[in-house]
């Protein structure tokens, strides 16, 4: 009788222990589902890149699907290099900060605002007129320096 009481008592504990395990054993499948993502989208952008470069004939048929290649080569390459930098340890801790989280937005909001007004006053230096008739070209020459600017600081 006293056995059974035992064998009783243990059992919370016992199923306790065994979801633990449960939680941890899906935790590592997570993460290596992840690390195959990851994997997976490095090895598309390498793909996607060397069919964007690689020289073939202007009648080709695959001629035309050069460019598009090469710009999904920059998607996959930069979703791939920013879900390494999130996976890391440093991104981690400071991201959990919501003081961190505000000061990059609004440094990363300005950027892009002083990048606007600086490639509309590009635009207005080069062809005389307001550059809210090119707004496909002030959105590229923004992004462009923005890029430019923010290079220093990525290095």
């Amino acid at each position: 009788m006293k056995n059974d009481t035992s064998e009783l008592s243990n059992l919370p504990t016992a199923f306790v222990k065994k979801l633990q395990n449960y939680d941890e054993l899906k935790k590592r499948q997570d993460e290596s589902e992840k690390s195959y993502a990851l994997i997976v989208i490095g090895i598309l952008a390498l793909i996607c890149l060397a069919l964007g470069i690689a020289k073939t004939d202007s009648e080709d048929w695959f001629s035309q699907w050069q460019f598009t290649c090469i710009l999904l080569s920059i998607i996959f390459s930069t979703l791939w290099l920013g879900v390494f930098i999130e996976r890391t340890l440093i991104f981690k801790v400071l991201w959990n900060s919501i003081i961190t989280k505000c000061i990059t937005s609004i440094a990363i909001s300005g950027l892009i605002i002083f990048c606007t007004a600086k490639s509309s006053a590009l635009l207005n230096g080069v062809f005389g007129i307001d550059s809210s008739s090119f707004p496909y070209t002030r959105s590229f020459l923004t992004g462009f320096l923005f890029l430019k600017y923010i290079n220093p600081i990525l290095s």
